[in-house]
């Protein structure tokens, strides 16, 4: 795999575990 693919992966992954993180502590939103 490219550097580039992995480092989008992990920016991918990044984000959804932060949005995950944001519903479980802002359950109003």
């Amino acid at each position: 795999m490219k550097r580039s693919a992995i480092f989008l992966q992990a920016v991918i992954v990044l984000i959804g575990i932060g949005a995950l993180a944001l519903m479980l502590w802002e359950p109003h939103i």
